[in-house]
């Protein structure tokens, strides 16, 4: 009996060891699965990706284009107006300087979604690097050490406080442009009574001089209701892109 128990005892020994023998050379094999399954779902999105990225180029290149038609307005009306009345030069002043800032709000908007898709590929970089570290782990049967690795991990992801600060700034960002916002439209309000707006403006001048540039005045309001509208417009994206990327480093600084 004590030699069957022995020899069971043996064979059972031999058969694990054959499993285990079995499941090592079976995990670069195991490996290699994992690894063919993460290429087909990157390579599955590429073309996604690549159509949203041409329609995002096509909306920048048309931003750009109405911004430098709105300058280009402003500045030439401008020039017209120099060495006029007093009044239509700061009128023709005024809109060039808000053609100005809605060239400034473009490239700040550009700035703002080139920043948001760093901070979301960063937050995607360090997602799928957990999420591939532990299966890998977990694939090779060495799930004992997973929490020892991905501890590791977070030694090396982006300063959280950092990003804290950067929260703080666009929070400041967001309540200076929806200031704006609520500005440039009272002043389209007042501006779509033209003739009152005409009126108020030159109430400081005779009724010869008021008669003598109230042409080139209307053309100069009609001009700035347009960039008005365009300035509401440009700072309803940017804030959008504000609060996008506000989320996407809020979401980054919550991963880490």
């Amino acid at each position: 009996a004590e030699y069957w128990l022995r020899e069971s005892h043996a064979r059972m020994l031999v058969s694990q060891i054959r499993m285990l023998d079995q499941e090592l050379l079976s995990q670069p094999a195991r490996l290699d699965l994992l690894t063919a399954e993460e290429e087909k779902a990157e390579h599955s999105v590429q073309f996604v990706k690549a159509r949203a990225e041409k329609l995002k180029q096509h909306t920048d290149d048309s931003r750009q284009f109405q911004a430098r038609l709105t300058k280009s307005k402003a500045d030439s009306a401008k020039a017209l107006a120099e060495g006029t009345h007093p009044l239509v030069e700061e009128l023709a002043n005024s809109n060039a300087d808000l053609s100005a800032q809605i060239s400034d709000l473009i490239l700040n908007i550009k700035k703002v979604e080139l920043e948001e898709d760093r901070i979301s590929a960063e937050g995607k970089r360090i997602s799928d690097d957990f999420k591939s570290a532990k299966q890998k782990l977990e694939v090779a049967g060495l799930s004992q050490i997973i929490g020892q690795v991905l501890q590791e991990q977070r030694r090396v992801l982006p300063d959280t406080e950092t990003y804290r600060r950067k929260s703080s700034e666009i929070e400041t960002q967001i309540a200076e442009v929806s200031l704006h916002q609520i500005q440039h439209k009272e002043e389209l309000k007042e501006l779509h009574k033209v003739d009152q707006f005409i009126a108020d403006y030159t109430a400081g001048i005779t009724g010869s001089e008021k008669q003598r540039i109230e042409d080139e005045l209307r053309y100069l309001t009609n001009d700035r209701k347009q960039f008005l509208e365009q300035a509401y417009k440009t700072e309803d994206t940017y804030l959008r892109a504000l609060i996008e990327l506000d989320f996407a480093q809020r979401s980054l600084r919550e991963a880490t």
